[in-house]
């Protein structure tokens, strides 16, 4: 039923539904299930919070694992990036100035 058409509980009739369950009090004859199969399902009400949770988790960290492929590969490219301009510039910077090797080799000795 859609949350529109839903009939809203007044306090009056909360309180005459809550004197009905003290009247016939249900919980006496609530004797869980009978057969085999209900016992099962029964017995799974518990594990099902912790299954949806652990769900939860897993979707979370497949998320976070995708998310961390993807940095590792987008800064993968960035190193390269860096290292190729490095080396670009280390090229260039020797070509214009071809004494600066030896003037670093002359301040080493």
């Amino acid at each position: 039923m859609p949350a529109s058409k839903r009939v809203k509980w007044t306090p009056e009739r909360k309180a005459a539904q809550a004197q009905r369950c003290r009247q016939i009090q249900p919980w006496r004859r609530s004797t869980g299930p009978k057969t085999e199969l209900g016992k099962a399902r029964s017995s799974l009400n518990s594990k099902s919070q912790t299954y949806k949770r652990d769900a939860q988790n897993f979707s979370i960290i497949a998320a976070l694992v995708g998310e961390i492929e993807r940095l590792k590969q987008e800064n993968g490219k960035l190193l390269e990036a860096i290292e190729s301009h490095e080396l670009r510039s280390e090229v260039t910077t020797s070509r214009t100035n071809p004494m600066k090797d030896h003037q670093q080799k002359a301040e080493i000795r």
